[in-house]
Protein backbone atom coordinates (compact mmCIF):
# COMPACT_ATOMS: atom_id res chain seq x y z
CA UNK A 1 0.00 0.00 0.00
CA UNK A 2 1.55 3.40 -1.14
CA UNK A 3 0.73 6.68 1.19
CA UNK A 4 -0.29 9.46 -0.89
CA UNK A 5 1.26 12.99 -0.21
CA UNK A 6 -0.94 15.93 0.71
CA UNK A 7 -1.57 18.10 -2.80
CA UNK A 8 -0.59 21.48 -1.47
CA UNK A 9 1.03 21.85 1.84
CA UNK A 10 1.69 25.23 3.65
CA UNK A 11 5.23 25.50 2.02
CA UNK A 12 4.10 24.91 -1.65
CA UNK A 13 1.28 27.21 -1.39
CA UNK A 14 3.98 30.58 -0.67
CA UNK A 15 6.34 29.15 -2.94
CA UNK A 16 5.70 31.21 -5.93
CA UNK A 17 4.90 34.36 -4.19
CA UNK A 18 6.71 37.03 -4.86
CA UNK A 19 9.04 38.81 -1.54
CA UNK A 20 7.39 42.73 -2.12
CA UNK A 21 3.77 40.75 -2.42
CA UNK A 22 4.53 38.80 0.69
CA UNK A 23 5.65 42.08 2.47
CA UNK A 24 2.47 44.48 1.34
CA UNK A 25 0.06 41.61 2.02
CA UNK A 26 1.66 40.82 5.45
CA UNK A 27 1.30 44.97 5.97
CA UNK A 28 -2.43 44.52 4.61
CA UNK A 29 -3.17 41.87 7.16
CA UNK A 30 -1.47 43.57 10.30
CA UNK A 31 -3.24 47.12 9.35
CA UNK A 32 -6.96 45.20 9.44
CA UNK A 33 -6.03 43.72 12.21
CA UNK A 34 -4.29 46.39 14.22
CA UNK A 35 -6.24 49.77 13.24
CA UNK A 36 -9.65 48.03 12.07
CA UNK A 37 -9.91 45.20 14.15
CA UNK A 38 -10.78 42.26 12.32
CA UNK A 39 -9.61 39.10 14.13
CA UNK A 40 -7.02 37.32 12.21
CA UNK A 41 -8.94 34.40 11.50
CA UNK A 42 -11.66 36.24 9.87
CA UNK A 43 -8.60 38.11 7.94
CA UNK A 44 -7.11 34.61 6.55
CA UNK A 45 -10.52 33.40 5.00
CA UNK A 46 -11.75 36.86 3.50
CA UNK A 47 -11.96 37.22 -0.27
CA UNK A 48 -9.04 39.59 -1.29
CA UNK A 49 -11.84 41.95 -2.59
CA UNK A 50 -13.90 42.05 0.89
CA UNK A 51 -10.23 43.02 2.70
CA UNK A 52 -9.27 45.53 -0.08
CA UNK A 53 -13.05 47.54 0.47
CA UNK A 54 -12.42 47.66 4.30
CA UNK A 55 -8.74 48.94 3.92
CA UNK A 56 -10.57 51.47 1.30
CA UNK A 57 -13.86 52.00 3.82
CA UNK A 58 -11.53 52.37 6.83
CA UNK A 59 -8.96 55.11 5.30
CA UNK A 60 -11.76 57.28 3.89
CA UNK A 61 -13.70 57.48 7.35
CA UNK A 62 -10.03 58.83 8.70
CA UNK A 63 -9.85 61.19 5.98
CA UNK A 64 -13.09 62.30 7.10
CA UNK A 65 -12.76 62.21 10.61
CA UNK A 66 -9.27 64.20 9.87
CA UNK A 67 -10.84 67.06 7.79
CA UNK A 68 -13.61 67.90 10.26
CA UNK A 69 -10.48 68.19 12.91
CA UNK A 70 -8.67 70.40 11.06
CA UNK A 71 -11.72 72.29 10.01
CA UNK A 72 -12.40 72.63 14.34
CA UNK A 73 -8.85 72.88 15.01
CA UNK A 74 -8.05 76.09 11.96
CA UNK A 75 -7.67 79.39 13.80
CA UNK A 76 -7.24 82.29 12.00
CA UNK A 77 -5.06 85.51 12.10
CA UNK A 78 -8.54 87.83 12.80
CA UNK A 79 -9.43 85.30 15.35
CA UNK A 80 -5.90 85.82 17.53
CA UNK A 81 -6.78 89.65 17.11
CA UNK A 82 -10.49 90.01 18.73
CA UNK A 83 -8.97 87.60 21.41
CA UNK A 84 -5.99 89.88 21.94
CA UNK A 85 -8.12 93.05 21.57
CA UNK A 86 -10.35 91.40 24.64
CA UNK A 87 -7.42 90.72 26.82
CA UNK A 88 -5.81 93.84 26.64
CA UNK A 89 -9.31 95.38 27.46
CA UNK A 90 -9.86 93.65 30.54
CA UNK A 91 -6.36 94.12 31.42
CA UNK A 92 -7.05 97.95 31.20
CA UNK A 93 -10.25 97.61 33.21
CA UNK A 94 -8.65 95.60 35.68
CA UNK A 95 -5.93 98.35 36.08
CA UNK A 96 -8.22 101.23 36.90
Amino acid sequence: MVLLKPFLSGATLFSGVLPEYESQLKEELYGCFKFIGIPLDVLYKMPVRDRKYFILRHNKYIEEENSKLNKTNRIDGSAINNFSQMDQSMQKALNR
